[in-house]
């Protein structure tokens, strides 16, 4: 079984992937560190991902939102930790897996650490999340299944700070070139067009509200301290 399982949505970015996953084997610890990228089977440039990415690490399929694919892959693949990742990050620091797996392990796998990603970080997010399995099996999902981008990063702070087991690791360090990207909107892409379009944001805002609103913060925090308390 995987050690850890890192999942990474990509679309239409063949070389930023490619650039992700070599930066992923040359900097990560465990031979069982293992990534899944999934692809939409009208992604304008599929072949070229089956050029570039080795077929054994890509899922194809039907388009979905990325609070999808996270919510999938725990269901597919065995791992004791499962961690997300976008094609536009880099990862940085030696044995960044193991840092973060350890800081779980202490804490007996309840919570959720996260690596220095230079932007979420920055704004009060949580844009690298990692959690154990049992952390998985007692929300019953990865993210808040009803959100398609954006809050998701909101969601695992505000749940990670209600548990007290928010595990920043400052000096591991996954660069994000969202910051860069989102510099000059002029070179947006159309990924970052839609994610930071009107439509998304006024969906994903509305849905965490909602979510807020009818204690679904309370009821995933009562639900994860129940597992803990039964397994003590």
């Amino acid at each position: 079984m995987n050690k850890l399982l890192v999942t990474c949505p990509t679309r239409n970015r063949p070389q930023k992937a490619l650039r992700m996953l070599e930066s992923f084997y040359n900097t990560k610890h465990y031979d069982s560190t293992d990534i899944r990228f999934y692809i939409s089977d009208e992604d304008p440039k599929l072949n070229e991902y089956k050029h570039v990415l080795p077929d054994e690490l890509c899922v194809i399929g039907t388009r979905l939102y990325i609070t999808n694919v996270f919510n999938v892959f725990p269901t597919l693949i065995e791992a004791d930790y499962y961690s997300i990742i976008n094609d536009d990050h880099i990862y940085k620091s030696q044995d960044w897996d193991k840092t973060l797996i350890d800081v779980l392990e202490q804490n007996n796998g309840w919570g959720i650490a996260y690596a220095n990603d230079s932007f979420g970080v920055s704004n009060g997010l949580v844009g690298t999340p990692m959690m154990s399995r049992k952390m998985f099996n007692a929300l019953g999902y990865f993210v808040l299944p009803d959100l398609w981008h954006l809050r998701t990063d909101k969601y695992w702070h505000d749940l990670a700070k209600s548990l007290n087991r928010s595990f920043y690791c400052k000096d591991v360090e996954i660069f994000h070139n969202h910051e860069l990207a989102l510099s000059d909107w002029q070179k947006w892409d159309d990924n970052y067009k839609w994610v930071y379009s009107k439509e998304v944001h006024d969906h994903d805002f509305a849905v965490y509200d909602e979510w807020l609103k009818n204690k679904g913060l309370e009821k995933d925090t009562k639900r994860v301290l129940e597992d803990i308390k039964n397994e003590c």
